[in-house]
C-alpha cells in the first residue's frame, strides 16, 4: 500500500499523517505491525491521543501457523484461532475513555476489529463505540477467540474524529480502519476485504493449503421473464427443508411460487423464499405484512411482529468436522434479518417463523413480503392455512442434548456483567431447547478428593437441575460423575480416549466406585432430584481390555439398589455381550438395530434402546435438514427407539464465526450479543420432525378413541393411511441425504394425516348405556 504523507495540525505539530485508508493497529510498542499502519499504543500514536491518560492496558498474543504435537495422541494440535498482526494484539479498558484521531474534516466509513482477546473463557467483553455526532456501533461475546467487525459513519471536524468506549465489563480494540466515506467502496474492494479475509476466515498463508470443494449446480439454466431480465431479481420457493446453495440456480417450476405453510394451534411453522439475483445490488431490504384471514369475514390476522424474520448465512464449512484441508459454502445460520448487499448470481434465503396461538381462527391467510433491492420493488405472496387442531404428544419419548453448560463459566467470570451474560444464556437456551421440543439434558456432577475424602459439587448439579425444572425437563437426566478423578486416584493415570489406554485397576477400585455412586444415589433422593443415569464413560472401544473394564465397571454400579447405567455404544458389535446383564440404557449412534429387534428386547428385559444421531447434528455435514427432519420425525416413529439425544446443541471451538479454525470445526447453534441462542436450519429440522411425530401420535389417540366409541369404519380408514406411511418408508440407520421421501412429501404426508384428525375429532363419543 502506497502511503502518502502529509504535515497537519498544531495539535500534533510534528507528525506523519496518512491518507485514505488510514490503519490503526493497537498494542504494544514491541508488538507486530501491520503493514502500512499507524501504531497506537496506550499512550497514543501517531494521528491519535487518548483523553485520558493511564486507564487502558495493552497485550499482545503469540502469532502461531504450524501448531504443537499433543503428548497424548502424537497429533499436530493447530491454534484455537488464528492470529495477524491487526488482530495479535489489542488495547483493553474497563472504564470509559476517548480517542482523538487527526483526520482532514469531512465524512467518513469506520471498521472496528474487536477480538481475539486470548486469555480467560469466562470473560464477556462489552464494547459500545460512539462518534462524536453520535453515530454508534457495539458487540458483546465471550472468551478468547471470537472476533468482531463494527462499521461506524462519522464526520470529521477541525479537531478530526472523537471515538468514546464504553462498557458494562471490559472493551477492547484490535484496529481501526478510517476511510473517506466517497472513497469506501474502492477501498472495501482493495484493501479492506483482502483485510478481513485474514483476520475473520484464514490468513492467506494458511488458506493456500486449503482446497475449495464447492457443491456443483446442475440444474438447468431456467428461463427468465423479460421483466426479471430487466430488473435483474427473481424470487423463489421449494420446501424449507431441502438446502438452497448458495450460488444454484432455481428450477423452473419454483420461480414466482406463492410462499405457502399450514399450521395447528401452538405450533410453530417455517415458511421460506429465497431472493435471487441476476445483477449486484447495494442493498436487499424486506418487509412482512400482516397475514389476514380471507376464507372468514372475522377480521382476525397473524401480525407482521408475530413473524419472526431471519435470513440464512453461508457459511465457510469442512466436509468432516476434523478435516483440516477442505472448505465449501453451505447454507447453516439463521440470522437476525437486516439489509444487506447481494451478488449477481447469489441466493438470499428468507426464513419466516409464525407460532400460532391456541384459538386462532381457522382458515386461509394472506399476506406478502415486500422486496426493495436498490431501485427495485417486488412482491413475494404468502399463504398460511391455520387448522383447528391441538396437537398432543407422546410422552413416553425423550428428547434430550448433550449441552456445554453457560453456568460452567459463571463461577469463574470476572464482574457482574459476564456472570449476569452467562445466566441469561443458560436461562435462554433452556427456553430455546424447551420450545424445540426437548425435555432433558445431559448434566454432570463435578468433583474432586480432598486427601481421602470426596468432594461433591452438589449444590452446583442442584442450579442445573433447578434450571431444567424451570422449562419443564422432566425425564431421567444422563450424568456424568467423577469417574476419571477416581480412576486416577488409583492408577495415575487417565483412560483415554475412549478408553484407548485403559488398565485394569485393583479390586478397590471397584469397591470405591461402588460407594461413591451409593452417596451421589443418596444424595439425590434426599434432594428429590429426577432419576439420575449414571454415564461413566463415552464411547468405550470394543478392544478385549476396554470390555472387560466396562462390564467391571457397569457391575460395580449396579450394586447400588435401583440405579440404571447408561453407555454410549453399539449392541450390534458382538464384543459388548459381556455388557448387557449390566446396561440398563443403551444409546447408539445409529437405529442400528431394527423396530422388532428393540421392541422384543425391551419388552423381555425392561432395557431401553435410546439414540444420538450425530450424522444430523451439523459435526459432519450441516446440510442434511432432510434427514434430521426424517430422524425425529417419521423415522423415529418407526424405529422403536425411545430417545433422541445428540451431541450437541452448541460446539465452538475457537470463533464461533469461523468454522475453519481449530482443530475441530464448530457446529450448531451459536449465541448472539444478548446471550440469546442464533438457531442454525438443523436445529430447526429437529423441532419440524417433533411436530411431524407429534401429529401421527395425535392421530394414533383420535384412532383409539373413535374405536372405542364404535366408529370402527372411520378408525380404520385413518390406521390404514398410518400404514401407508409405515410402508413407504425406506428404513435406515442413519437419514442423511439419500434414500428419503421428495422434500414436498413431508407436508404431503403431514397434510393426510392433519386431514384425517380433522374427520375424527368431529366425531362424537358415544357413551355406553347405563
Amino acid at each position: 500500500m502506497q502511503i502518502k504523507i502529509l504535515f497537519l495540525s498544531i495539535l500534533f505539530p510534528t507528525c506523519l499523517v496518512v491518507a485514505a485508508p488510514y490503519i490503526f493497529d493497537f498494542g504494544t510498542t514491541n508488538s507486530p505491525l501491520h503493514k502500512g499502519a499507524v501504531l497506537v499504543t496506550t499512550a497514543g500514536g501517531q494521528q491519535v491521543a487518548w483523553q485520558a491518560e493511564g486507564q487502558c492496558k495493552s497485550r499482545v498474543n503469540p502469532i502461531e501457523r504450524e501448531g504443537t504435537l499433543a503428548t497424548s495422541d502424537g497429533k499436530k494440535s493447530l491454534p484455537q484461532s488464528y492470529q495477524t498482526e491487526l488482530t495479535c494484539d489489542y488495547i483493553h479498558a474497563s472504564l470509559e475513555q476517548t480517542l482523538a484521531i487527526l483526520v482532514p474534516a469531512g465524512a467518513y466509513k469506520l471498521l472496528l476489529l474487536s477480538g481475539r482477546a486470548g486469555g480467560r473463557a469466562e470473560v464477556v467483553w462489552d464494547l459500545r463505540v460512539t462518534s462524536s455526532d453520535n453515530n454508534s456501533a457495539a458487540a458483546t461475546f465471550a472468551g478468547a477467540h471470537e472476533l468482531r467487525t463494527l462499521y461506524l459513519d462519522a464526520v470529521a471536524g477541525a479537531k478530526g474524529i472523537e471515538l468514546t468506549f464504553s462498557t458494562r465489563s471490559q472493551w477492547l480494540i484490535n484496529a481501526l480502519i478510517v476511510v473517506p466515506a466517497a472513497e469506501w467502496e474502492q477501498v472495501h474492494a482493495s484493501t479492506i476485504q483482502p483485510i478481513l479475509a485474514a483476520c475473520c476466515v484464514l490468513p492467506p498463508e494458511v488458506l493456500e493449503k486449503w482446497r475449495e470443494t464447492p457443491r456443483l449446480d446442475t440444474t438447468p439454466k431456467p428461463v427468465w421473464t423479460p421483466r426479471q431480465q430487466q430488473e435483474g431479481l427473481a424470487f423463489f420457493t421449494r420446501p424449507w427443508c431441502e438446502p438452497v446453495w448458495p450460488d444454484h440456480l432455481p428450477r423452473q417450476h419454483e420461480i414466482s411460487m406463492p410462499a405457502r405453510a399450514f399450521a395447528s394451534w401452538n405450533e410453530y411453522e417455517p415458511i421460506t423464499f429465497t431472493l435471487h439475483a441476476l445483477k449486484a445490488f447495494s442493498t436487499i431490504d424486506v418487509r412482512i405484512s400482516d397475514l389476514i384471514n380471507t376464507s372468514k369475514a372475522n377480521n382476525a390476522a397473524i401480525p407482521a411482529e408475530k413473524i419472526e424474520t431471519r435470513f440464512v448465512r453461508y457459511m465457510y464449512v469442512r466436509p468432516n468436522y476434523t478435516t483440516p484441508d477442505q472448505y465449501y459454502r453451505a447454507p447453516d445460520v439463521l440470522m437476525p434479518w437486516q439489509p444487506q448487499p447481494l451478488s449477481q448470481g447469489e441466493n438470499l434465503r428468507l426464513w419466516l417463523t409464525l407460532r400460532i396461538p391456541y384459538g386462532q381462527p381457522e382458515g386461509l391467510y394472506h399476506g406478502s413480503a415486500r422486496v426493495r433491492a436498490d431501485t427495485i420493488e417486488l412482491e413475494v405472496p404468502i399463504t398460511l392455512r391455520v387448522l383447528p387442531i391441538t396437537l398432543q404428544r407422546d410422552q413416553s419419548l425423550i428428547y434430550g442434548q448433550y449441552y456445554h453448560h453457560p453456568l460452567r463459566n459463571l463461577r469463574n467470570a470476572p464482574d457482574d456483567f459476564s456472570r449476569a451474560w452467562w445466566q441469561a444464556k443458560a436461562e435462554a437456551e433452556h427456553r430455546d431447547m424447551r420450545e424445540h421440543g426437548m425435555n432433558t439434558v445431559v448434566l454432570g456432577l463435578s468433583g474432586w478428593l480432598d486427601k481421602e475424602d470426596w468432594r461433591f459439587q452438589f449444590d452446583w448439579l442442584q442450579r442445573d437441575i433447578d434450571l431444567a425444572r424451570s422449562v419443564g425437563f422432566d425425564k431421567p437426566i444422563v450424568c456424568s460423575f467423577p469417574f476419571g478423578a477416581l480412576y486416577y486416584k488409583y492408577m495415575k493415570a487417565s483412560t483415554g480416549s475412549h478408553l484407548a489406554q485403559v488398565q485394569m485397576p485393583p479390586d478397590a477400585f471397584f469397591d470405591e466406585l461402588t460407594a461413591m455412586v451409593r452417596t451421589i444415589e443418596a444424595e439425590a433422593r434426599r434432594r428429590q432430584w429426577p432419576e439420575l443415569l449414571y454415564y461413566p464413560v463415552d464411547e468405550p472401544s470394543v478392544a478385549p481390555l476396554s470390555v472387560a473394564f466396562m462390564t467391571r465397571v457397569l457391575a460395580a454400579i449396579k450394586r447400588v439398589p435401583n440405579v440404571r447405567t447408561y453407555v454410549t455404544a453399539d449392541p450390534e458389535h458382538e464384543q459388548f455381550a459381556p455388557l448387557r446383564p449390566y446396561l440398563d440404557l443403551w444409546c447408539c449412534q445409529p437405529f442400528s438395530l431394527g423396530r422388532n429387534a428393540v421392541m422384543e428386547d425391551m419388552r423381555e428385559r425392561g432395557v431401553e434402546y435410546w439414540c444420538y444421531p450425530n450424522h444430523i447434528a451439523g459435526e459432519n455435514d450441516h446440510t442434511p435438514t432432510l434427514g434430521a427432519r426424517m430422524t425425529y420425525g417419521f423415522g423415529f416413529w418407526q424405529s422403536g427407539y425411545r430417545a433422541l439425544i445428540p451431541w450437541i446443541y452448541q460446539a465452538v471451538m475457537g470463533d464461533q464465526w469461523n468454522y475453519l479454525d481449530s482443530n475441530l470445526q464448530d457446529f450448531f447453534n451459536r449465541t448472539a450479543d444478548d446471550a440469546s441462542p442464533v438457531p442454525v436450519a438443523l436445529w430447526e429440522a429437529y423441532r419440524e420432525g417433533i411436530d411431524d411425530h407429534r401429529y401421527v401420535y395425535t392421530l394414533q389417540s383420535q384412532i383409539a378413541r373413535v374405536k372405542a366409541s364404535g366408529h370402527q369404519e372411520q378408525a380404520a380408514s385413518a390406521q390404514a393411511l398410518l400404514e401407508q406411511i409405515l410402508t413407504s418408508i425406506k428404513v435406515q440407520t442413519k437419514y442423511k441425504n439419500d434414500g428419503l421421501w421428495a422434500p414436498e412429501a413431508f407436508d404431503a404426508w403431514r397434510w393426510l394425516v392433519a386431514e384425517q384428525i380433522l374427520v375424527l375429532q368431529m366425531l362424537p363419543d358415544r357413551l355406553a348405556a347405563p
